[in-house]
């Protein structure tokens, strides 16, 4: 089945959707074929869902997006990503350390979680998020494979027409691509709650007020982080994801370097704690509070001493940091967090 999250498709997208609705009848096909056929316990063979087409769905795929780039639709050239990640994500509380449902107290009137930090403030719309989903978004960042060029409704995912050409980065990959990237188990549920990541991140929003507009477009802003489309079979996934043109702006243009090897050593507040400091210089000192803000942590704030020791020490166990200090009292004198990496 086919499923489409983001804005309504155009003529890219339906060509898109067509491609993919061939290859999953041929494959429901294929299936049926194999039940049906008789068979004996010697020589019965499992039929499997995925492995030996993944490549070829795939492949058709790529065919059909250089096959609209030959009607002049769009243009494409293949990037080689690296470690970048927006700067603007690293330093607001847009992914937050801890469970899912311990965000729904910090929800205002519309449902949307509001923040405010020294580098920005604005409201994420949509489901919860946590460094588990940004997990999900640094896999897809990782795996972007082109740079995909013109009018905004003729993109494989519709954007909206702004009176130039459009820019998006784009990839397609199975789910559990996702989750070698990310080191985890492949199969079963665990596809299944990687590919509910992708839908959510889909699905957000966020905005930022004039406040942060000199650090972002010019102007206060909603943007999404990422368009859509899947198609589900057995216990995979195909997925077709497109960056909108915002977010391929910042990759482009103003990134932090992740070190992924130290981040997937890490705890859920430690990957925060990590994320932000890659956005800042190598020596820095910032107020624990500030810091703590700046990450969302929502428990109380000796807890949060304690996370951070326990991330300082485990940073400079893996090498990431060459030393650091946390200064003060924590009464007359505030704590402080100095660093040098």
């Amino acid at each position: 089945m086919i499923h489409t999250a983001g804005t309504v498709p155009g003529g890219g997208m339906q060509s898109l959707n067509e491609s993919l609705a061939h290859i999953e009848r041929r494959l429901a096909e294929r299936r049926a074929r194999a039940q049906a056929a008789p068979h004996t316990a010697a020589t019965a063979r499992p039929v499997p869902a995925v492995g030996p087409v993944s490549r070829r769905i795939i492949q058709s795929i790529q065919f059909q997006l250089f096959g609209l780039e030959h009607d002049e639709r769009f243009e494409s050239t293949r990037i080689r990503p690296q470690r970048e990640y927006p700067l603007i994500l690293t330093r607001c509380p847009v992914f937050l350390p801890g469970r899912r449902d311990s965000q729904k107290e910090l929800l205002d009137k519309d449902n949307a979680l509001p923040f405010e930090t020294p580098w920005g403030r604005g409201r994420r719309h949509g489901p919860p998020l946590t460094t588990d989903d940004e997990d999900t978004l640094m896999a897809l960042m990782r795996l972007r494979q082109v740079m995909l060029r013109g009018t905004g409704s003729q993109l494989p995912v519709a954007q909206s027409e702004l009176g130039e050409p459009q820019v998006v980065h784009a990839l397609y990959c199975m789910v559990g691509d996702i989750q070698r990237e990310l080191g985890a188990q492949r199969g079963g549920r665990n596809n299944e709650l990687r590919l509910e990541s992708v839908k959510r991140l889909a699905a957000t929003q966020i905005e930022f007020d004039t406040r942060t507009a000199d650090k972002l477009c010019g102007k206060g802003t909603v943007f999404k982080l990422i368009d859509v489309v899947w198609s589900s079979f057995a216990d995979e996934a195909l997925i077709y994801v497109q960056f909108t043109p915002l977010v391929a702006r910042l990759l482009d243009s103003s990134y932090a370097y992740i070190a992924w090897e130290v981040r997937r050593e890490l705890t859920d507040v430690g990957k925060a704690i990590h994320r932000f400091l890659s956005g800042q210089p190598r020596s820095y000192c910032i107020g624990a509070e500030k810091l703590r803000a700046t990450i969302g942590y929502t428990r109380e704030f000796g807890s949060f001493m304690r996370d951070l020791r326990v991330t300082m020490d485990r940073l400079k166990a893996l090498g990431w940091l060459s030393a650091y200090k946390i200064e003060g009292t924590g009464r007359n004198h505030p704590y402080k967090l100095r660093i040098e990496r």
